[in-house]
This record gives structure tokens, C-alpha cells and sequence, in this order.
């Protein structure tokens, strides 16, 4: 069994950050299409910050790389098919991070990132938090 938990908008922490979109975009441009916060795999204690954009591959793994850039982390190194990605690297604090990105289809992609053992859901959530900004 594998584990899943969508945290309704209405009840994040955070706002949903918003913008009416341009002529030129269309509904699918628009990002996040939901967002799992504190996800804890079937596993058990690894905590992921967990979002799915409306984005292409290309579009989503960009900034994950700029995000890393503007939150000062290094990156160590990326493995990159068709269908996703990983990228590993060090936070600020020399914690390992892993940033997984996967392509659910055409026009959605699931990034969970993870610093940390255990997971530090701060970091993983401002890891997400750049993305959407980059996008």
C-alpha cells in the first residue's frame, strides 16, 4: 500500500499563490495542481516536500536548478531521462538533499524533494516554494 496525502487548499498553511494568467497562457500553464505537505512514505520516517506543476519537464527541472542556485545549495550532481529526474546536492547546512522529479504526464510533474535523513520539511517546502516562484 502506498501512501498519500493531498492537503486540501483550503487548508494549507499557506496561501495558494495566484495569478491571472496572460493571453498567451493557457489553464495548464498554471501552477501547483495540488500539494502534499509532510508526506511520509510507505516507508515510514522519511518526511518529502511534495507538489505536482502544471509544467513541462524541461520548464520544472530549470527551476529546480535556479531555485537551488538562489537558496545558495550545490548541486552534486543529476541523473535526467524522458520521464524525470533526480538531483542531489548538499543544503546550506552540508545536509545531503534529493530533489525527484517525475512526469505524470504531458502537462503535470511531481517533484518531491527531501534534505536531510529524515527529511527537514522547511527546507524541502522552500525547495517548493522557489519553484513555483521560477516557473
Amino acid at each position: 500500500m502506498t501512501g498519500v496525502y493531498i492537503d486540501n487548499k483550503g487548508h494549507s498553511e499557506e496561501p495558494a499563490q495566484r495569478s491571472s494568467p496572460s493571453p498567451d497562457r493557457t489553464q495548464a500553464d498554471q501552477a501547483p495542481l495540488l500539494t502534499t505537505k509532510n508526506y511520509k512514505g510507505p516507508t515510514g520516517g522519511v518526511q518529502e516536500s511534495t507538489q505536482v506543476y502544471r509544467a513541462t519537464l524541461d520548464q520544472v527541472w530549470a527551476a529546480a536548478l535556479k531555485t537551488l542556485g538562489q537558496l545558495e545549495a550545490s548541486v552534486t550532481g543529476t541523473t535526467r531521462n524522458q520521464a524525470g529526474g533526480l538531483i542531489e546536492g548538499r543544503w546550506v547546512g552540508g545536509q545531503p538533499l534529493a530533489i525527484h522529479v517525475d512526469q505524470i504526464d504531458a502537462s503535470s510533474i511531481r517533484v518531491r524533494a527531501r534534505v536531510g535523513q529524515s527529511g527537514d520539511r522547511k527546507a524541502g517546502d522552500a525547495i517548493q516554494a522557489g519553484i513555483r516562484e521560477n516557473l
